[in-house]
């Protein structure tokens, strides 16, 4: 991940894809209503791509995000994070 101080910068799809119809909006924080650190590839919490380029494969509209490192769990190839601030599109 980029880092800004004591953030990690991630990047996602603008609307929640698998969990809801979240549509995450600019300059709000968001958190997961569950969140876990299991090493399984499919658990609770918001995911996160490192690159803005890997969130464009997925979709068209991504935003950028800043999470705490301590916030952030890798499990298989995915990242998924408890919280995230600071949404702004990109």
């Amino acid at each position: 991940f980029e880092t800004d101080g004591e953030f990690v910068i991630g990047y996602r799809t603008k609307k929640s894809k698998y969990a809801g119809n979240t549509i995450y909006e600019p300059g709000k924080t968001y958190e997961a209503p569950f969140f876990s650190t299991s090493d399984t590839k499919c658990h609770p919490g918001l995911y996160l791509y490192l690159t803005r380029q890997e969130a464009l494969n997925e979709d068209s509209d991504i935003i950028k995000v800043w999470a705490k490192p301590e916030e952030v769990h890798k499990a298989g190839n995915k990242w998924r994070c408890k919280k995230f601030w600071k949404v702004e599109e990109v």
